[in-house]
């Protein structure tokens, strides 16, 4: 069926369950667009009218199932939406509750919620109506009765119906208070049902909220869009809960083509502190890269779902924001390929080390996926570079994961025991990440640590700088990585250096040139995989190029790896880099 007809059918539905349902006590259906407050299309004869949190930062408004949606962004306190607490459930017992949600990101907290009935004493007597976890989003219902004497929950543990990342899903829940029967349904299937013999009522002044009311420090949030939100005084039947759910939203388009996809991670000099003021407009404006970055840094758009490229650093300095080597390699990598779509994945912490004896840890990747907790970097990492593959593949795009970027080492430099751990724990986490995405050759490029610091609190400054050096393929080491490569940031200027710099004792962290400068080297370190001539394809002219400087053994970062004949960086235009071409041979 055309999906214009099924859009048609379904508003129709829609439509005439407004006029027929006489037990409809609230239905925001978010056509709004614009503005701080939502209306019901029922009930009003009640002040219903939805008062968003900070409309336009926490909140604001997009496309839903039909017509717009509310989306609720991020939550700096209280209930991303809510209805004041004039309104009254009416002496209802009996209750459905109807909704669709779009997850857009992941939360910061741990359980989640969603569209919940709240009493007036704004304690914890809440009768939460959906509720998620925070990690695996797994969504279930849930009311807790007043005065706390009994928590009804039901659950859905069929991962394929979760709270899936960038999808529309139907949840609804129904309570009967004759039997005290709760019942869960996903996208119009029962998933569970749980009985309470202490069932007391529904408090005279339950509120409705929206995407966040739990505690009193409101703290949970699902970061989402809704839509077609609907509060019944009845128990709907299975029938018309199904009805509701039958909105299929359209198929997304079924090829959008091939991605480059580049991972970066690391801790502060990853994050960046470079500041975003002293870009050019360019510089700062990359709408052609996609950037998909964690909390854990700051770009001014939300975090955990795709944005346009724009500097995304640490949040601690001024208005203007920080940026990190994603801009410089975001430059050179749209140079050399201009005919690619690229995406950027980035996560990165501050003060974090590999080492599990580090004062503080995190990028220790036997840890996951055992132990997937806040304070396990590796595991958060993982979890949202999954999370944003999911997203684009969801949205058709061929995946292919060309690389990482690294940059850290600081934490670990100082203690000596850490320092000393260094070389094994880097070649540990480059093996554990290529396996995990399947990538045994899989290019991890990294850079040289506190290259002008010899601050005594470094104790393992030299130990963790010639870890990295060891580790690169070619160093000629034991221990070298094959495709790992060390970009030497000797040349890059750190805040100390720069005259009037408004950290003038920083010898730690790049400054603006030495974080663009960073990003650029890093990208002129990455190796081509065989597209020598930088046009996205791996053919014939490609071999040419490879062909005349055969055998040349002076190839370098200062001549563009011979102008890319190098493949594999090794310094030789030899039987290699050949061999690099044949295994992409083709390849678009």
């Amino acid at each position: 069926m055309d999906s214009n007809i099924k859009r048609m059918l379904f508003t129709v539905v829609l439509f005439l369950s407004i006029i027929v349902r006489a037990d409809l006590l609230l239905h925001y259906e978010f056509d709004e667009g614009a503005g701080g407050t939502a209306a019901s299309s029922v009930n009003s004869t009640v002040d219903n009218t939805l008062n968003l949190l900070n409309e336009g930062t926490d909140t604001g408004w997009t496309t839903g199932v039909s017509g717009g949606a509310l989306q609720i962004i991020t939550r700096s306190g209280g209930a991303g939406a809510a209805v004041p607490t004039s309104w009254a459930l009416a002496g209802a017992s009996n209750l459905t509750l109807s909704m669709w949600i779009n997850r857009i990101g992941t939360s910061a907290a741990n359980p989640s919620l969603a569209g919940a009935l709240d009493d007036v004493g704004g304690t914890w007597q809440h009768h939460y109506m959906i509720r998620a976890d925070g990690v695996n989003f797994d969504s279930r219902g849930f009311i807790r009765d007043i005065g706390n004497a009994n928590t009804l929950q039901t659950a859905n543990d069929d991962p394929a119906t979760a709270l899936l990342l960038n999808t529309w899903t139907h949840l609804a829940i129904t309570f009967d208070a004759a039997s005290k029967t709760l019942s869960y349904y996903v996208n119009g299937d029962l998933k569970s049902t749980a009985v309470s013999a202490g069932w007391n009522g529904w408090n005279d002044g339950s509120t409705l909220d929206f995407a966040g009311i739990g505690n009193p420090n409101g703290s949970y949030t699902i970061p989402g869009l809704y839509d077609d939100v609907r509060i019944y005084d009845e128990v709907l039947s299975a029938e018309a809960i199904a009805e509701l759910a039958g909105y299929e939203p359209p198929d997304p388009p079924s090829d959008l083509g091939p991605i480059e996809v580049y991972l970066l991670a690391g801790q502060s000099n990853m994050q960046g502190v470079g500041y975003s003021s002293d870009l050019t407009a360019e510089q700062k404006d990359q709408p052609e890269i996609l950037l998909y970055h964690t909390s854990s840094v700051s770009s001014g758009q939300p975090a955990n779902t795709w944005i346009a490229l724009r500097p995304a650093g640490w949040s601690g300095f001024g208005a203007g924001g920080c940026f990190g080597p994603e801009i410089g390699f975001g430059l050179e990598i749209a140079k050399r390929y201009p005919s690619s779509k690229i995406a950027f994945i980035k996560h990165a912490v501050g003060g974090t080390g590999i080492s599990p004896d580090c004062a503080v840890s995190g990028w220790y990747p036997v840890h996951y996926p055992a132990r997937p907790d806040a304070d396990d970097q590796y595991a958060a990492f993982i979890n949202a570079a999954h999370s944003a593959l999911d997203a684009l593949e969801s949205q058709g795009y061929q995946l292919r994961i060309r690389g990482m970027l690294w940059m850290q080492g600081e934490e670990d430099a100082k203690l000596v025991s850490t320092g000393n751990d260094y070389e094994a724990n880097l070649s540990l986490l480059i093996s554990t990440v290529r396996t995990e995405f399947d990538l045994s050759e899989m290019p991890f490029v990294y850079a040289q640590i506190l290259p002008h610091c010899f601050d005594a609190r470094f104790s393992a400054r030299d130990i963790v700088r010639q870890a990295q050096a060891n580790l690169d393929q070619n160093s000629g080491h034991a221990d070298a990585v094959h495709n790992a490569f060390m970009v030497s940031t000797d040349s890059l200027s750190v805040h100390s250096q720069i005259p009037g710099d408004p950290r003038p004792t920083d010898d730690v962290h790049f400054g603006t040139d030495g974080q663009l400068g960073l990003g650029l080297l890093m990208g002129q370190q990455f190796p081509r995989q065989g597209d020598v001539q930088p046009d996205g394809k791996v053919t014939l002219s490609d071999f040419a190029v490879i062909a005349a400087y055969w055998m040349d053994i002076d190839c370098s970062i200062s001549n563009d790896w011979c102008d890319g004949a190098d493949v594999t960086l090794d310094s030789t235009v030899s039987i290699e880099d050949l061999d690099a071409l044949s295994l992409n041979w083709l390849l678009e």
